[in-house]
């Protein structure tokens, strides 16, 4: 039996190409034994992959064959994992702990997501934490940001955990219409009716839509787009009461579709910015630590990442800090708690720098 010649693979090419997917598997089983070990260790069998594009093309075709990314979204806060992801197939069973964003960038640069089906797998918060609410909501946005600019590979969501609560809240006067609207959890209590499983699952719209700035980027849409749109809007989230939480929601047609969409995102981002301020729990603390860290983009300027992007959305929607922040008075409150706590650190300090 005659096989193609690989001159480019060197040795290799004089092994038939069953011999070399023999010497492939042994690896991939190998490492099925020894988990591939995360970015911080030196160590990885994987490496092989960079040393030859011909080589590259050939173990892929094996390695990735009828395989699954799944991207695990965790709501506890760990500073450790910012996210874990999967990699399963007959052949390979590999597993990542990113430890923060800039490690998820790096993987989703890196990854040949196209040879893959992805699958986003949503753990339900704590609703005694209720800053789990809020981390979801950034891991959410954070991995649609990435997932924008690849070239839309195969993705499936999929949630886990309770979402629905087991009574209609107190504060809820039609129980009736509680359960008619799908009876779903709602941590934070909002003057809307916001279940924590519609915060977890509307920045993922922004894939349907699959661009970074739905409000500029997009044209009027079609009637024919506008429905398979709002077909495939109503596809991710949960069925029960869908369509009268989506009408609450976003309120979409084909004219209004697009800002709508945008316009949900900010009001909830800034509700959740809003709420985090005085939210009990363990995770609130922690993200409202990080909130203070992160504000600046370093240590030596005033450059505020977090003040441009509250800046850019309420120059889209300037109406949303009607419901949650008005006269924008929290969000002042916050900047000014900041400079204090800047002014009381660097006091701290002071005698250290000075010696």
């Amino acid at each position: 039996m005659q096989f193609p010649s690989f001159p480019f693979l060197g040795k290799f090419a004089l092994l038939p190409i069953e011999i070399r997917l023999m010497i492939w598997g042994h690896l991939f089983s190998s490492l099925r034994i020894e988990p591939l070990k995360d970015g911080r260790h030196k160590e990885n069998p994987l490496s092989i992959l960079c040393t030859s594009h011909y080589l590259y093309d050939e173990i892929s075709s094996h390695l990735f064959s009828n395989s699954a990314q799944h991207i695990l979204l965790n709501p506890v806060y760990n500073e450790e994992e910012w996210m874990a992801i999967q990699l399963k197939s007959r052949t390979v069973d590999f597993e990542w702990t990113l430890r923060n964003r800039e490690d998820a960038e790096r993987h989703f640069h890196n990854f040949p997501h196209s040879k893959t089906m992805m699958k986003v797998h949503i753990n339900s918060p704590d609703p005694t934490d209720p800053g789990q609410v809020v981390l979801l909501w950034q891991k959410s946005n954070a991995l649609v940001d990435l997932l924008i600019s690849l070239a839309q590979p195969i993705i499936y969501l999929t949630t886990t955990g309770p979402w629905r609560s087991e009574d209609a809240p107190t504060h809820w006067r039609n129980t009736n219409h509680f359960y008619d609207m799908g009876g779903l959890r709602e941590t934070i209590r909002s003057s809307k009716y916001r279940p924590d499983y519609d915060i977890a699952m509307l920045p993922f719209i922004r894939l349907e839509l699959w661009i970074e700035d739905p409000a500029t980027n997009i044209p009027a849409i079609s009637h024919e787009e506008f429905v398979s749109l709002y077909r495939r809007l109503m596809s991710l989230f949960d069925q029960t009461g869908i369509e009268i939480r989506l009408g609450r929601l976003l309120s979409v047609s084909q004219d209004t579709a697009v800002p709508q969409i945008e316009n949900a995102i900010i009001d909830t981002n800034l509700f959740l910015e809003t709420s985090l301020d005085e939210l009990p729990g363990e995770t609130a603390s922690f993200l409202r630590r990080e909130r203070f860290k992160n504000w600046f983009e370093d240590g030596t300027s005033w450059e505020s990442p977090y003040e441009t992007q509250l800046r850019d959305q309420l120059n889209i929607c300037p109406w949303v800090i009607v419901n949650s922040d008005p006269w924008l008075y929290r969000s002042n409150r916050r900047y000014i708690v900041l400079i204090m706590l800047h002014h009381a650190i660097f006091e701290n300090f002071m005698p250290i720098w000075i010696g």
